[in-house]
């Protein structure tokens, strides 16, 4: 006879709703509010037999950004320590691939037990730990980042942005579960670039059980994603994606997201669909629409610059900026460390800083020079410029500075105002550069896990941003070099 499944999500539901408040947000400290698409999956994942045998013990949820996600996490992570019938000594692990990911997480579940009138007296709170009073039990705050994820015999596990872990510390983490009869699993995430990934793996697992390939009735499989290939500029494509839509998703704030971020992290973290490589800065076809013939700039204008080198002086370029009209012209001059005739890097070779140095003095000479340079790997190069004269500012290379001045990169390139005479090396360091998320908001310039040289998309961002920041100013009195750092 076929086995009769029960939930008690209901009660869940009813304790979180009872009993914990919004941690953040304008409605900070307000009752929480399960909106129904969550009350769905949680009366899914607490499905039990008549016994009280929980049906699910792998779960993954896959779900765009700012969908409420962490805050139903924590929620459900508190039940299970204060509320749960069937454990008498829960042991609760918030886990996150990184300590930033690993503090929202926990921080929202401390929150939410601070400015809960029903949780405030009933719990302990510390820096990494969640205890009740007078009773067993504990809720833990794990970053894979940190170690020391084995040796617990674990409940309830939350793994964060499961796209970000590697196998080793997620096989550690999940081993942690074996000694529990009624331990749970739940993944949850946005999505990747790598199916050959822990989350690739997972995603492809849920898929083939969705479809009805696989058999696996302990595993629930949910992932919130548009269509394959529904336009991503489309309000409609938003709504598919965003089961939150309308309540902590709005129109204005993905048609804010569309216009200002990279399209493949578009793509990842607000349509929750997998992307073909790691982040991808520029539509496709975007910088190579920009290339034009050879031009010479104009000494009669204000020239804009920086410059960027890499770490064990691989790579230093030196990238150049000036307005034509609405047109930014920008060209680069690269030196890198060649290779040998079977590809091998030449481990002898040295930055030619004295040609790096004589380039800026030249340019200094014919133009009304605006700077920038990263003083990290050219210290060397800021005394000698000292040195001749020239007036030198330090200006850190901080998430400050590059958010922004990857931002103005993007929209110039994406709104056809720049242009390049299609120089390869340039392309290439363009091409290498992936968008990272900034731990301040917003995302940079990066080097990819392929690590290959991309300090030519650096120093033109920054060039870039001088310029958008130049312009409509009178010309300054003399020349200024701006140090990045």
């Amino acid at each position: 006879m076929a086995r009769r499944w029960y939930s008690y999500g209901p009660d869940v539901a009813e304790w979180i709703e009872a009993s914990c408040v919004l941690p953040s947000g304008e409605h900070i400290g307000r009752p929480f509010r399960l909106m129904p698409w969550q009350k769905d999956w949680i009366n899914e994942l607490y499905a039990c037999d008549a016994k009280g045998n929980l049906r699910y013990r792998w779960s993954l949820l896959g779900i765009p950004k700012k969908n409420g996600k962490s805050t139903m996490i924590a929620a459900l992570a508190l039940y299970h320590l204060m509320a749960d019938p069937d454990e008498a000594d829960p042991w609760a692990v918030c886990a996150a691939a990184s300590d930033r990911q690993a503090d929202l997480f926990f921080n929202a579940a401390k929150l939410m037990c601070e400015l809960s009138p029903a949780l405030r007296d009933a719990t302990d709170r510390y820096r990494w730990e969640i205890r009740p009073k007078g009773r067993p039990g504990r809720l833990e705050r794990v970053a894979a980042s940190a170690g020391k994820l084995d040796g617990k015999n674990i409940s309830f596990l939350v793994v964060d942005e499961l796209h970000e872990w590697n196998l080793e510390n997620w096989a550690i983490l999940t081993n942690g579960t074996v000694g529990r009869r009624r331990a749970q699993i739940v993944q949850i995430t946005t999505s990747g670039h790598d199916l050959e990934t822990i989350c690739g793996r997972e995603y492809q697992k849920g898929q083939r059980i969705a479809a009805g390939e696989e058999k696996n009735p302990s595993y629930l499989f949910r992932w919130f994603q548009a269509p394959s290939g529904a336009d991503f500029r489309e309000e409609e494509t938003w709504r598919s994606a965003n089961p939150s839509y309308g309540e902590l998703v709005t129109r204005d704030q993905l048609a804010d997201k569309v216009a200002n971020v990279p399209q493949a992290q578009f793509e990842r973290y607000f349509l929750n669909r997998w992307t073909r490589t790691e982040e991808t800065w520029l539509p496709a076809g975007a910088w190579d629409a920009s290339a034009v013939a050879p031009f010479a700039f104009d000494p009669g204008l204000p020239l804009y610059g920086a410059v960027d080198a890499a770490t064990k002086e691989d790579s230093t370029a030196a990238v150049l900026a000036q307005w034509h009209g609405e047109k930014l012209r920008l060209r680069a001059r690269i030196w890198e460390r060649p290779t040998d005739m079977n590809g091998s890097p030449v481990q002898d070779w040295v930055l030619p800083l004295a040609e790096v140095e004589q380039h800026l003095r030249d340019l200094d000479s014919d133009f009304d020079f605006h700077f920038g340079i990263d003083p990290r790997f050219l210290e060397r190069t800021r005394q000698v410029l000292e040195a001749d004269g020239l007036s030198v500012e330090e200006v850190p290379q901080s998430d400050s500075r590059m958010v922004p001045a990857s931002q103005s990169l993007y929209e110039l390139v994406v709104q056809g105002n720049v242009e390049h005479e299609g120089n390869a090396a340039f392309t290439r360091h363009i091409e290498s550069a992936v968008a990272r998320e900034a731990f301040s908001g917003g995302w940079r310039l990066s080097k990819g896990r392929s690590r290959k040289k991309m300090d030519a998309a650096v120093a033109a961002a920054m060039a870039a941003h001088i310029a958008v920041q130049e312009r409509g100013r009178a010309p300054a009195a003399e020349p200024r070099i701006l140090l990045l750092g």
